[in-house]
């Protein structure tokens, strides 16, 4: 027979059965009138299948419940149930008054047990324990609401946290395929500009004897150049070649006939007929063109290059920038094939190129020099970097942040901080150290809690919800500008420091043809910040 464990009430009895079935007979330790005054709960659950035996009715001694199927690892409770058995005008005689005075007792007894009490307090009810089943969904802000709201409430602001990492993480996707893109670009450039230098930095111009070269290095010997195989230290460069210390790199053009100087330093500037000169290099002057208003004169018959005289005073027909201090190469296959080499003797040096294709000249574009690539380099801004400022004590009237160069994304961190009274917290932007934006916001906060949702919205910033001097706010606002406009969406959530409340934060503001430089976080009263850190981290 199972234990009695726990007598809650005179009227309820709990057994514990144990793992060996048990189907009684349980003792009813109070008084009824007949069995339909007992009822049986298996594990809180309301079976019928049992026998009540009643030795005496109204005592105590000898009544008890057999189960029908025996039960085991569960709590058998005994329960009373007298209810209204009487109409107000029935009459009873004076022997039934004992039965009926024990009849109203037990009433009594039931309705003390199976109620809610109100604390002493007079403020809040105890349910000793019970479940509340069957409540409406909450309306006004103090109804109680059922776990299933509850649920419901989280799970909304869950997939809304969800949908914001999501974004987030494709800001970063997005943000990372970027810098990629830029890094391969400025590798590139790289990769070009170190081709040009190795090859710069391999030649050593004339060999010379008694010195040492390096695989890899290239000389001038007898007009030709010469690839170095070995490291070696030079002797007799004919020994050397022999004793596979070099290799012929490129060989030496065939000898002209005629005589001149063609590496005079003043470009034959100084020529005083070009035709004579030209004829003594076995060449011919074939015409005399201008060209933008630039005189070029050609060889015949090979016509690869024309002279790079430009003569004096700027030159509007010439290539961007041009003056009398510059050089103009021109080169021509033939009278429809021709191109363009402007040469800019500025500080670093420009190169400027276009052709003649189909009878049209293209328009001019700039050759990138190693000088020019550097620059472009670094110009390039670097991506994705972090930029953190705080933490900074939350007091006083407002806390800025100035400063920030052309962000996109901007958070905002709230690390205990609380107000002297119930006003509301703002975030505002700033255009300038002294310009804040207050008007404009689609500003909204709402606290979720066990007693329902309520919301603040806001015009003048992106407000957080407040409503006593003890909370202390913890967690992140994230700020970021839409593509493709100035709009400045807000999103996030805070925590109520010590408690399951919570603020969803959200918002946005477009700021048109201003700049974001800063953020402002201030009460929205006369209260001021008197506990906590706020610091922010913007990219």
């Amino acid at each position: 027979m199972g234990t009695l464990t726990n007598t809650i009430y005179p009227r309820i009895v709990v057994y514990s059965v144990g793992s060996t079935p048990d189907d009684g007979p349980f003792d009813i330790p109070f008084p009824f009138a007949d069995e339909d005054e007992v009822d049986v709960y298996v594990d809180n659950v309301e079976i019928f299948a049992f026998t009540v035996t009643q030795a005496t009715q109204f005592g105590t001694d000898g009544n008890s419940v057999t189960l029908d199927v025996p039960v085991q690892n569960a709590l058998v409770s005994i329960v009373s149930n007298v209810g209204a058995q009487r109409s107000l005008a029935e009459i009873f005689v004076q022997s039934e008054l004992s039965q009926e005075v024990d009849r109203i007792y037990g009433v009594l007894q039931e309705m003390a047990e199976r109620g809610l009490f109100t604390l002493p307090d007079n403020l809040s009810i105890d349910a000793t324990g019970r479940i509340l089943r069957n409540l409406g969904a909450p309306v006004l802000d103090d109804d109680a609401a059922t776990k299933g709201y509850a649920d419901t409430t989280v799970a909304a602001a869950q997939t809304f946290a969800d949908a914001a990492e999501v974004a987030e993480a494709a800001a970063t996707a997005a943000e990372a395929a970027a810098a990629a893109e830029a890094a391969a670009a400025e590798a590139s450039a790289l990769l070009a500009l170190s081709a040009q230098e190795n090859l710069f930095n391999a030649y050593q111009g004339q060999w010379l004897t008694a010195t040492f070269y390096e695989q890899g290095q290239v000389v001038k010997e007898d007009g030709n150049l010469y690839l170095a195989l070995l490291d070696h230290t030079s002797g007799v460069f004919a020994t050397d070649l022999s004793g596979g210390n070099w290799d012929l790199f490129l060989p030496k053009g065939p000898a002209g006939a005629g005589s001149g100087d063609l590496l005079a330093a003043n470009n034959l500037s100084d020529v005083g007929d070009l035709g004579v000169a030209l004829s003594n290099l076995s060449g011919a002057l074939a015409s005399s063109t201008a060209i933008n208003g630039l005189q070029f004169d050609f060889l015949n018959p090979i016509r690869p290059l024309a002279m790079i005289k430009l003569g004096t005073g700027p030159h509007p027909g010439g290539f961007p920038g041009a003056t009398a201090n510059d050089f103009l190469v021109h080169f021509q296959a033939d009278s429809d094939s021709q191109s363009q080499l402007g040469i800019r003797r500025n500080n670093p040096p420009e190169l400027w190129f276009r052709r003649k294709h189909a009878g049209v000249w293209d328009s001019w574009y700039r050759m990138a020099t190693e000088n020019y690539v550097d620059a472009a380099i670094a110009a390039i801004p670097t991506p994705g970097v972090d930029t953190e400022d705080g933490p900074d004590p939350a007091s006083g009237t407002e806390v800025d942040f100035d400063g920030l160069t052309t962000p996109t994304e901007i958070d905002f961190f709230l690390d205990g901080v609380s107000l002297s009274g119930t006003d509301h917290l703002l975030f505002q932007l700033k255009t300038a150290p002294g310009t804040v934006i207050t008007t404009g916001y689609d500003g909204i906060t709402t606290l979720m809690g066990a007693g329902g949702n309520v919301f603040v919205t806001k015009t003048n910033g992106i407000p957080l919800y407040n409503n006593s001097a003890t909370y202390l706010l913890d967690g992140v606002v994230r700020f970021r500008r839409q593509p493709g406009g100035n709009i400045w969406r807000a999103d996030g959530i805070i925590r109520r420091a010590g408690s399951s409340l919570k603020l969803l934060v959200q918002g946005s503001l477009d700021l048109g043809g201003s700049t974001l430089t800063g953020i402002r976080l201030r009460p929205e009263g006369a209260n001021t910040l008197d506990a906590g850190d706020v610091s922010i981290r913007w990219r």
